[in-house]
Order: C-alpha cells, then structure tokens, then sequence
C-alpha cells in the first residue's frame, strides 16, 4: 500500500470519529459543532477518494457500470 493509502485511510477513520462524536455531541447537548460538521465530510471524502485511487482497475467491467451509475 503507498503512503497516499495510507493517509486517506486514516482521513477516512478520523472523519467517520468526527461524525460520531458530532452526533454525540448533538444528542447529548442538543447544539451542532460547527467546526465538527465542515471537517467530518471532507477527511471522509479524501478517505473515499483515496479507498477508488487504490482499487482503481480492478473492478472489471461491472466496476464501470457501478461507478457510471453512481455518478
């Protein structure tokens, strides 16, 4: 795995942490972190993004159709 694997991976980690202790946070006090809720879906996306840069070129020909209908 290169070094970009492995920091998306833990971008990916840390954002999913953000959005559970985002949602922690608003069950427990009942106001939204600002700050937790404009980093959350950015390290997560960075982390999905480099999940599709490494499995790149090994989905065959369903992988294509996949990923044109998820786009």
């Amino acid at each position: 795995m290169t070094a970009s694997g492995r920091w998306s991976g833990a971008a990916a980690f840390l954002g999913g942490l953000f959005w559970v202790s985002k949602a922690a946070l608003i069950m427990s006090v009942g106001d939204q972190p600002e700050y937790l809720f404009e980093i959350a879906p950015l390290l997560f996306a960075s982390g999905l993004i480099g999940l599709h840069r490494g499995l790149q070129g090994t989905g065959g020909q369903i992988g294509r159709v996949g990923a044109c209908l998820l786009t």
